[in-house]
């Protein structure tokens, strides 16, 4: 649980992923603004090819819309934050980093 759950000051949620390998790799970011465990057509769903190296994810405010219902999130509840890579078909191995909201 997140514990700031209001993030209406802020413009976006960024973070800072390190990938140690020589391939991309897929990361999936999901948001919720329920309690409970919403579907997947009512959250925020996104994924990211993580190139080899640093790199600085940045999840703008505006894009907050649930995959399927198309509803903006109700950014006064931000309840979790998820990040994973789904399904790897081998090891992988990332860092990460300053994790922050910014205006």
């Amino acid at each position: 649980m997140i514990k700031d759950t209001d993030w209406r000051r802020y413009g976006a949620f960024q973070f800072d992923v390190y990938n140690p390998e020589e391939k991309d790799i897929v990361l999936s970011v999901r948001i919720d603004d329920k309690e409970d465990y919403p579907d997947y057509a009512d959250r925020y769903n996104n994924s990211f090819a993580i190139k080899p190296g640093a790199n600085a994810i940045t999840i703008g405010f505006d894009s907050l819309i649930t995959s399927g219902t198309k509803r903006v999130l109700n950014l006064t509840m931000i309840y979790r934050v998820i990040i994973f890579v789904a399904q790897p078909k081998e090891k992988t191995t990332l860092y990460f980093d300053y994790f922050r909201l910014v205006p």
